[in-house]
């Protein structure tokens, strides 16, 4: 390149980002949407309800043309298929990270448990402890 280039290049707008590193930041985004369970709900019911629109409106409303064009019905109806398959892997997802967090909390309760029962077996070897020194006390 020769120095007049360089130079409008650094003057003009910035340059563009790799295709690649677009869909790494997108999937980023994903990834931290489906960490939060109302993000992971709502995107699932979106694309629920997208699916049932697209499913509807093909057999209600486009049945007809699509009969008349295989490409576009194939087309149509894989749309729909790969739109049904990511809300079925929402679901699936939803329910492991759900039995995930349930199992964590089970987890943290059993630990507060076996914490407070050690707590309490101390505090009952205490009053024994008083009691039997109380009634030594009193039998002097």
């Amino acid at each position: 390149m020769s120095g007049k280039e360089d130079s409008s290049r650094k003057e003009g707008t910035r340059p563009t980002t790799p295709l690649c590193s677009k869909f790494l930041l997108g999937l980023a985004a994903g990834l931290v949407f489906l960490q939060h369970r109302t993000y992971r709900r709502n995107i699932l019911f979106g694309a629920t309800v997208f699916t049932l629109f697209l499913v509807f409106g093909g057999s209600v409303f486009l049945g007809d043309d699509l009969a008349r064009r295989p490409i576009a019905f194939l087309l149509f109806w894989g749309i729909c298929l790969v739109s049904a398959l990511v809300v079925i892997w929402l679901a699936i997802y939803d329910i492991l990270a759900i039995r995930r967090d349930h199992r964590v909390r089970m987890d943290r309760l059993e630990g507060e448990l076996e914490e407070a029962a050690s707590e309490a077996r101390r505090l009952a070897e205490i009053e024994l402890e008083k009691d039997s020194n109380a009634e030594e006390d009193h039998e002097k």
